[in-house]
């Protein structure tokens, strides 16, 4: 099953739509602009909510929950690996646990699941669009929100990365100006 993530670069509200392979709206993400920690909120076609992610403010990894019916769920946490990002996707119901592997800074990957291996789904990101756009391929229909909501949590993970070394880059051409 194949899903459509557009975010839009300048958004006044923080909320989008994810697609169907029809192109219809399957599920609506909505994030509050002013909160402590990250918090968003994946809502079906109907409006229900399916699930709530929510970030661990105090940890020594960056860690991100998903929580369905109240109860978390997934666990998502980043590490740093040979200077690389590494997640860690931990199935909290007693599942098999998920890696991520492939190019996660270009956002071209596999989600895997730990033990067999099994494919999960195929994350691409096209480089030429207004905004982000990811394309999704979840192999099992149990799977689409957990995944879904997986993907979130990684690119807010990378989105800050990014940022942080934009800025670093920014403060080193202005101190390198100063001498």
């Amino acid at each position: 099953m194949k899903y459509y993530m557009r975010q839009k670069v300048l958004a006044i509200r923080d909320r989008f739509s994810i697609l169907d392979e029809h192109e219809d709206t399957a599920f609506t993400v909505e994030g509050k602009l002013i909160s402590i920690g990250k918090k968003m909120h994946v809502l079906d076609a109907s409006g229900n909510e399916v699930r709530y992610l929510h970030e661990k403010l105090i940890s020594l990894r960056q860690t991100f929950f998903v929580a369905k019916d109240g109860k978390d769920i997934l666990k998502i946490s980043k590490r740093i690996v040979a200077l690389k990002p590494k997640f860690d996707i931990k199935r909290l119901d007693g599942q098999a646990d998920w890696y991520l592997e492939g190019g996660l800074l270009q956002h071209n990957y596999t989600i895997n699941e730990v033990g067999t291996d099994r494919l999960v789904a195929t994350v691409d990101k096209a480089w030429i669009s207004i905004g982000d756009f990811y394309s999704v391929d979840v192999e099992d229909k149990q799977d689409i929100e957990d995944v879904l909501s997986a993907i979130l949590c990684i690119d807010v993970f990378l989105a800050r990365a990014k940022a942080a070394r934009a800025a670093a880059a920014a403060a080193a051409d202005k101190a390198n100006e100063d001498d």
